[in-house]
This record gives C-alpha cells, structure tokens and sequence, in this order.
C-alpha cells in the first residue's frame, strides 16, 4: 500500500478554473507559496535560505524564511542575507523564543510577534470562563481584570460619547 503524498489539510496542485473556456492550455505558477506537501516534510534550510536569495535578487525588500527550529538555524538565517530579514517569533511554534536584542544580534532587522495577544488573551479566556462555569458566578476569577473605565478608554468609547452628545436628537423633543 502507498502513502497519498498530497494529504486532506494540503493545498491542491492545481485549480481548474473555466473548463468550458476557448483555450487549449494556461498555466499558471505561484512560486510565492511553495507549498511542499505535509508528507515530504521540509526540504532543508539550505533550500529555504536558497530561495531567499532567489527572492532578494527577485527585488524583494525583506527575506523571511519560515520557521527555523533551533537559535543554530535562527543565526544561519539571520546571517544569510544582506538585505532586511525578518524573524517570526511564533509562540508555541517550532521557532525558538529570542529577544529583539539577540535577533539583531544575529542579523535580523525585524521580529514579529503574531501569536501572543491572541495567546494571552485566549488563555485568560479560558481560565474566566471555566472558572465561571464552575462557580457560577464571575466573583472568583484570578485572571486580572481591567477596570471597566480603562476599557473604555482604550476601547475609544469617550469619543463615541462625546460624538453623541454633539449630535443625537432630543426625542423628547421631538
């Protein structure tokens, strides 16, 4: 028996679009994905550092290449371009957490931290609600809380206010 190389959760090979249409034959690449199939795993870092070269030399303003796993693969990377290089600090991800000032260190003139309100607060999410759930009530939760005039703030909501007192009708008035 043999392995599908192309699995459920990868992209398709190729898109059919207008079958009925008058051409014989269009092709078209996407070489800005590269998408390689789940079953091939990665095709090294050597690849994914040629392929940043390819793109540099292409014009590209920042090279990122995705996910290197170790602080080694992290300084090969950083240290392989002479153009900008980004760095993406995916937390939970396969990616060692380094600090700005380390990334910089090894080359990098961009870090990105995509993933870690949506962390944080998802997990502050989790403990409230469960913590709900079980008691009830919201009185005993230990996630810290904003004060409620903070999110306001934050949240822009002065300026809503102030935007209707200038000019929500008086429907008693009216």
């Amino acid at each position: 028996m043999t392995a599908e190389l192309i699995g459920a959760g990868d992209p398709p090979p190729f898109e059919t679009i207008n079958e009925d249409g008058g051409a014989a034959l269009l092709l078209i690449c996407d070489h800005a994905s590269c998408a390689v199939p789940e079953a091939l795993g990665t095709l090294g870092l050597d690849e994914a550092i040629r392929r940043g070269h390819a793109f540099a030399e292409a014009g590209a303003d920042v090279i990122f290449v995705e996910a290197p796993e170790s602080v080694d693969e992290l300084r090969q990377v950083g240290g392989a371009f002479n153009k900008p290089v980004l760095a993406n600090m995916a937390d939970k991800g396969h990616t060692p957490i380094l600090s700005a000032d380390e990334l910089r260190e090894m080359g990098f003139s961009i870090a990105i931290f995509p993933g870690l309100g949506m962390l944080v607060v998802g997990a502050a999410l989790d403990a409230a609600y469960r913590a709900l759930l079980k008691d009830g009530t919201s009185a005993n939760v230990k996630a810290p809380m904003m004060e409620l005039a903070d999110m306001h703030r934050i949240m822009g909501f002065e300026d809503v206010w102030a935007f209707e007192r200038k000019w929500a009708r008086d429907e008693a008035a009216d």
